[in-house]
């Protein structure tokens, strides 16, 4: 009987080892491969003027996304690339639009930080995809949501809502060394 549980042991730490190799490899092959280059210009800010209006009242976001280089990140699609971090200089974390009372969220998503930075390869996002918007909503009543992206019509059609017209400078011109 001890034998059998101690080959069973072995059997099972065996075939562990054998399943995590790959993923092991493929970690070493990544931090051994070379790291992206860094950004000349680290940190910029971009104002902005969002103009929209909901049941036929004009509404004015203005607020000013900063963007930050943020090291280097690695994903089994890309490898290594450069991580960007994009925050509002108000604290918020969305430009929301509507707030349903079931915990729906109708916001404007701005773009993505590496957009704007210059650097068109990183992953995480390209430009604000003015007039349409995005979409979280509670999953079932738990801390989960689900994101998906809304067009101009259906904003208009479901919520009342319609984007008129957003200001923002154009991306940097990056250099990367």
């Amino acid at each position: 009987m001890k034998t059998i549980l101690i080959s069973l042991i072995i059997g099972l730490i065996a075939v562990v080892i054998w399943l995590s190799i790959p993923w092991i490899l493929i970690f070493i092959g990544y931090q051994l491969g070379p790291n992206p280059s860094k950004p000349l210009i680290k940190k910029a800010e971009f104002p902005f003027k969002l103009e929209y209006s909901i049941h036929d009242s004009l509404v004015t976001v203005e607020d000013v996304l900063i963007c930050e280089y943020d090291g280097i990140g690695v994903t089994e699609a890309t490898g290594k690339y450069r991580k960007w971090r994009g925050y509002f200089a108000s604290g918020k974390d969305n430009i929301t639009l509507y707030r349903g009372q079931d915990g729906e969220e109708v916001y404007f998503p701005i773009g993505g930080a590496g957009f704007y930075m210059g650097d068109f390869i990183s992953p995480g996002g390209g430009a604000a995809p003015f007039p349409n918007a995005e979409i979280t909503k509670p999953f079932m009543n738990t801390d989960f949501v689900s994101t998906s992206k809304i067009s101009a019509k259906v904003l208009e059609k479901k919520y009342g809502l319609r984007l008129i017209n957003l200001e923002i400078d154009k991306p940097i011109n990056n250099e990367f060394k």
